[in-house]
């Protein structure tokens, strides 16, 4: 389980991992996306959530979390888990709720305040395709002008938000 403030990178490198080891990264992010896209009674929930820059009930967070965690792929393998906890209820839910998939390791990021923050302003999404850039890499650098126009910033990037998930992730 990689955790950390926000923008500490936690995705790309679960993701690195991911492809060395053939083990399957579970991000709470993608699992929350993947909700909103079946369009089902619980996506206009999760998504006013997100927009208005709430957490997402825990409620849907565990059940989403472990559907994917008893899949094949992650009993076999094992799972790499990045966007969880953001709460201390989450983060109790391996003690307390789900003792089935306690974590091996935890691996805990360390970045200070300025550099999360500077991270967040130059981090943008693709609305299309719901892929994260940050726009002083290379990686952004190679990118048509189409995906850079289309780019925008995500509702928990935004300064007074981004703020309340930073000292929320802190004070765990």
């Amino acid at each position: 389980m990689l955790v950390g403030p926000p923008c500490s990178r936690k995705y790309e490198l679960a993701q690195r991992i991911s492809r060395k080891y053939n083990i399957p990264h579970i991000s709470v992010s993608d699992l929350l996306q993947q909700e909103i896209k079946s369009q089902n009674e619980n996506s206009i929930a999760i998504i006013n959530a997100m927009n208005s820059g709430e957490l997402v009930s825990d409620r849907y967070v565990f059940k989403l979390l472990e559907d994917r965690l008893y899949a094949s792929d992650c009993m076999i393998n094992g799972w790499i888990l990045t966007g969880f906890p953001k709460t201390k209820s989450q983060w109790n839910y391996f003690e307390e709720v789900n003792h089935s998939f306690y974590p091996t390791l935890v691996v805990v990021i360390n970045l200070l305040n300025e550099e999360s923050k500077a991270r967040s302003v130059s981090r943008k999404i693709d609305s299309v395709t719901g892929k994260f850039y940050q726009i002083d890499s290379d990686t952004f650098a190679r990118e048509s002008e189409a995906v850079k126009k289309r780019l925008i910033v995500k509702t928990e990037d935004k300064p007074e938000i981004f703020n309340r998930r930073y000292y929320l992730i802190i004070t765990l």
